[in-house]
């Protein structure tokens, strides 16, 4: 068994969509691994120094493994900030860019000589949503911000992405995402389920934002509130829903379209949560023929676009819809696409806060 099928059947077990009797012993197995995966958690938090920067930083985060939709909240921070007359810098890891251990800044005006194999892919969406706004790539963002400060001294604030668990950097405001659909998952810590710390690390939360809440009952979201205030009463929390209801053309500048339901697409995508993003394929209208997953941050190769194309046909299916996150490593395949006749289309993806963007502003 390969790496990736590994990953994917253990995914499976601990999700639940792998039952019967020969997934007990290895649900022991891994029940038994998150105690040795706490202890090192534990060491590596208190070995740690924390450093802190001559600017604010702000933290997005989560307690879950997966996508809970943390790049398009790093951008509407960003974009908040900027609306202030703020300077931000995004700060994050680059996970599958080849620059990790280096590091890399750079902004949109320098994307023509990068690729997201270089930049990552979070990193090189996020430079293209947010013009003249530096993204800080690297392994040790601490060595990283403090090369950024050097490099663009007008920076007044860091946007620290995927940092709740980055102890080595002191933060002056924690940001915590859940999702509504999926708070916990199944409540274990990794490897026996998804959480990457006890529902306890919620107290150091400085503010809580629920991503989702407008896809379930109301009821469900009181009571989710409600298991939040058990481990953190201070913390706001904020609501925020998901603006993701056009198809816009990935290879051109073409205006956004709607499909109906009559006519199949197929959902293809290397996302932490891809159920979520197929419901939300189908509740912006289209109707998903079939969806195809791969692991989160994967870089296809010419093998695999070829085997892809080769089943759309199969399946009369002519069109495609991915995340904006996958479009930027999909985009060097145009050529294929489009004598293989796919329309390839990004579902737009972007965070609002109905209920609390005025809060969130007081706070940032």
């Amino acid at each position: 068994m390969t790496q990736a099928g590994l990953k994917e059947y253990l995914y499976e077990v601990v999700t639940g969509k792998r039952q019967g009797w020969t997934v007990v012993p290895v649900l022991f197995l891994l029940y038994l691994l998150t105690f040795v995966y706490r202890t090192l958690s534990g060491l590596n938090r208190l070995m740690d120094k924390k450093n802190r920067l001559p600017v604010p930083v702000i933290s997005v985060g989560n307690i879950v493994a997966g996508g809970t939709g943390k790049t398009p909240t790093a951008v509407a921070l960003a974009r908040i900030l900027m609306e202030q007359g703020k300077h931000p810098a995004v700060l994050t890891r680059g996970y599958g860019g080849s620059m990790q251990e280096q590091g890399i800044i750079f902004t949109d005006r320098d994307l023509s000589g990068l690729t997201p194999e270089v930049t990552g892919d979070e990193p090189y969406l996020m430079a293209q949503l947010l013009p003249g706004v530096p993204i800080v790539v690297g392994r040790d963002r601490v060595a990283m911000a403090r090369r950024a400060l050097k490099e663009y001294p007008h920076i007044d604030i860091f946007i620290l992405d995927d940092g709740f668990q980055y102890w080595k950097l002191a933060r002056d405001l924690d940001i915590v995402l859940i999702d509504a659909l999926n708070p916990f998952d199944n409540g274990y810590v990794i490897p026996r389920g998804l959480l990457r710390e006890p529902l306890t690390a919620l107290k150091r939360a400085d503010v809580i934002v629920l991503t989702r809440w407008n896809q379930v009952e109301e009821a469900v979201n009181q009571r989710l509130i409600t298991k939040i205030c058990r481990y953190n009463a201070k913390a706001p929390v904020i609501r925020a829903e998901a603006d993701n209801s056009t198809f816009i053309p990935l290879f051109s500048d073409g205006e956004p379209v709607r499909f109906s339901a009559a006519e199949p697409v197929a959902v293809v995508t290397a996302i932490g949560n891809p159920e979520q993003f197929r419901l939300a394929v189908t509740e912006a209208g289209a109707s998903v023929e079939f969806c195809r997953t791969f692991p989160d941050h994967h870089f296809w190769s010419d093998e695999e676009i070829s085997t892809l194309i080769d089943e759309l046909h199969r399946r009369n299916v002519r069109i495609m819809v991915t995340t904006a996150k996958d479009g930027v490593k999909l985009a060097r395949f145009h050529d294929r696409f489009r004598e293989a006749r796919i329309g390839c289309y990004v579902l737009t993806l972007a965070f609002r806060f109905p209920h609390g963007v005025e809060g969130l502003e007081r706070i940032l």
